[in-house]
Order: C-alpha cells, then sequence, then structure tokens
C-alpha cells in the first residue's frame, strides 16, 4: 500500500490502520498544526490569535451574532487542540 492510500485510509476509516501508521500520520499532522513556528498554513496558535483579534473587534462593535459565531468556532479548535495535543507523547 502507497502513502497516498495509507492517507486516504487514515482519513476516512482510521481504524481500519495499523496503530504504527496511524501514529505516524496522526503525530505529523499534529506537529504541523501545533507548531508555533512561522509557517505559510494555519496553525491552532494562528487560528487562537485570529479568534481573539475577531474577539475584540466584534465586541468593540457590540455585534453579539459574529460573537457567538467566533465563539463557535473557537471551541472547535479547542476540540482539535485536544485531539492533537497529545500527539507530542507518540
Amino acid at each position: 500500500m502507497n502513502i497516498l492510500q495509507k492517507k486516504i485510509i487514515y482519513e476516512e476509516a482510521p481504524e481500519n490502520l495499523p496503530t504504527e501508521v496511524f501514529n505516524k500520520f496522526h503525530k505529523q499532522i499534529g506537529e504541523q498544526i501545533m507548531t508555533l513556528d512561522d509557517v505559510p498554513w494555519f496553525t491552532i496558535p494562528k487560528a487562537y490569535k485570529q479568534i481573539d483579534d475577531l474577539r475584540n473587534n466584534y465586541s468593540i462593535e457590540k455585534n453579539s451574532e459574529r460573537l457567538n459565531f467566533v465563539e463557535e468556532i473557537n471551541i472547535y479548535i479547542q476540540k482539535m487542540e485536544k485531539v492533537y495535543s497529545a500527539t507530542k507523547f507518540l
């Protein structure tokens, strides 16, 4: 099985991968999205920074609808962080 096939299985049916293959992909993704380095992709730390900036702007504008939407995004990012922060121990 080639790398592309394994990545598709990781995304679609991770329970069908051997543990070591799953852990390898999971760790790679975790390292990429949790990095504090200045990289050309969106990371969880960058997301938190943008969320804080949006919260500040929408608070000033008193836009509760957008504040609620930003809070929903924040909750989603927190869930992602929980899933991928443990990858440093793999």
